[in-house]
């Protein structure tokens, strides 16, 4: 099976079997009275201090007011919410909170987020990597089922959750699109690029950083010419696609990023004035407290 072979019966079947599997695991949390995702552990969820009141807060004021918020007033004294890079209110998905009441919508979109990660992982070993579809179903499984991916849903990373979801899809895109030339699959290419960076822009980066090297393995002798102009439609059409539907959230971040208080500090506010022998916890085991844990990512 390649990029351009169409889906077969097996696959659709395999799919369904992957979205009931997840809809089961998600059960508990769909039936009244709907519960949230909480973490089982005492380091808490950002699920009640960021996620929740994030997406009441747009939904009541979308209710009342019919205008999208750009500034909440209740977190601290206040601060933006366009642009913010843990506020993604322009990705579709997020909008069941308009839908559904938030409990049941919150977990709705994590349960679609599960699926569609495992979905893009199947394909990409089916499409890619020619395997057979009960393998590429373990596959699926695999990722989508990782306990690191399901620690972040349990931590309430939700924007987090959704685009590491299509990372699959970036890399089934991009390397489709080089194999057939087909502009659909540049087009989708920046449809899952915009889709992580309307959610956390840390993993366009990264996204970006993995496809870096990926087109100069498609060079071939003699058609140099050829591949320069593929890999330039190709990534021109990815970029205007992901830009267009992104830009909304990118460039009032852009424009906001220096302002922010981690661009401005030094040397020795960064390190909080923590002692060298706590800092370099960060290399030896320890034994992790919740204090610490806190301290040491916002050093970083």
């Amino acid at each position: 099976m390649n990029p351009s072979h169409p889906l077969r019966r097996a696959d659709l079947a395999y799919i369904a079997a992957f979205f009931l599997l997840t809809l089961l695991m998600f059960l508990p949390y769909l039936l009244p009275p709907t519960p949230l995702i909480f973490s089982n552990s005492e380091f808490g969820t950002d699920l009640t201090q960021e996620v929740y009141p994030l997406s009441r807060y747009v939904r009541d004021t979308l209710w009342e007011t019919g205008t999208l918020p750009l500034w909440r007033s209740y977190y601290l004294s206040g601060a933006p919410l366009i642009g913010h890079p843990v506020a993604p209110i322009f990705y579709p998905v997020h909008w069941l909170i308009l839908i559904f009441p938030l409990p049941l919508a919150l977990n709705l979109d994590a349960l679609i987020h599960i699926w569609w990660a495992g979905v893009g992982v199947y394909l990409c070993l089916r499409k890619l990597r020619d395997m057979r579809p009960d393998a590429a179903f373990l596959g699926a499984l695999l990722f989508a089922y990782t306990p690191r991916l399901i620690a972040h849903l349990a931590g309430g990373h939700w924007a987090l959750l959704s685009a590491v979801a299509w990372f699959p899809w970036v890399w089934l895109a991009f390397h489709s699109y080089m194999q057939t030339r087909r502009l659909g699959w540049a087009v989708l290419l920046g449809i899952a690029l915009a889709a992580q960076a309307m959610n956390d822009g840390k993993y366009l980066i990264m996204s970006g950083v993995v496809l870096a090297p990926c087109p100069f393995f498609y060079i071939q002798r003699g058609q140099v010419r050829q591949w320069l102009r593929t890999s330039l439609l190709g990534g021109t059409v990815a970029f205007i696609v992901m830009f267009g539907l992104s830009a909304a959230q990118i460039l009032p971040f852009i424009e906001l990023l220096p302002y922010t208080q981690r661009t401005s500090l030094g040397i020795e506010e960064a390190t909080a004035g923590l002692p060298p022998l706590l800092l370099m916890l960060w290399v030896i085991p320890w034994n992790m407290k919740i204090a610490e844990w806190v301290i040491f990512p916002g050093t970083a």
